[in-house]
């Protein structure tokens, strides 16, 4: 707050302040929410009480090209460093764990502008890319819904096969592609599964670009 910034205390809640006596401030973002504060370090817990969220959310810190570092309460993070940092805040699943992509992963989808949602469905958890284009002429569908699985220790363990809904027929032969007529449940739907296998996987290097590519690879040579 400015020294001349006037402020409503007739709001309903009861309002606290933080006062500071520091000449700089250190900017960071919580959940696209740019934050400040007047020391160099914070800890996981003011995070946490800046973002409020229980503790049924965990605090991420971002990592802008590698996997995201989950933040615990007791942690201290220096704000000094150059960049703004970015902390998200995730709720947790009973089972099932984060449902929450790597920022390699998020950056990867907005820069392209592919429509995606994080399914979870019992101990699975999927991204569901939205309409990608089918080759023209060579399937009885323009485009699909495709799925892709994560493994536990996603990103450092790698996706197998992918998913297709509806179910894709090649229009000159009449039938299913090798290998992709075996059905999968995921989500409520009866997806097409894809036999495609492959286990060269590089931690830190591959992510969805990588399995979207393998996808792709396999729909356009489909016999």
């Amino acid at each position: 707050m400015r020294l001349d910034e006037p402020y409503d205390l007739r709001v309903h809640g009861t309002e606290k302040f933080i006062v500071f006596r520091t000449d700089r401030l250190f900017k960071f973002t919580i959940d696209n929410r740019q934050m400040e504060w007047g020391k160099p370090l914070i800890s996981g817990l003011i995070v946490r009480r800046l973002a409020a969220v229980g503790d049924d959310y965990a605090v991420y810190l971002e990592v802008r090209g590698g996997q995201d570092r989950e933040i615990n309460d007791t942690d201290i993070i220096d704000l000094s460093k150059p960049g703004i940092e970015r902390f998200i805040t995730l709720i947790k699943e009973t089972t099932e764990g984060l449902t929450a992509l790597p920022s390699m992963d998020r950056t990867y989808l907005a820069d392209h502008a592919i429509a995606h949602k994080v399914v979870s469905d019992g101990a699975q958890v999927g991204v569901v890319l939205k309409g990608v284009p089918l080759p023209t002429g060579k399937f009885d569908h323009e485009k699909a819904d495709l799925l892709i699985l994560l493994p536990g220790g996603y990103p450092d363990a790698g996706p197998d096969m992918f998913f297709l809904f509806p179910w894709a027929r090649l229009i000159a032969a009449n039938r299913y592609p090798t290998c992709a007529d075996v059905p999968h449940m995921f989500g409520g739907k009866r997806w097409q599964r894809w036999s495609r296998h492959s286990e060269a996987w590089r931690p830190g290097i591959d992510g969805l670009h990588t399995m979207i590519a393998r996808a792709q690879h396999a729909i356009e040579g489909a016999r």
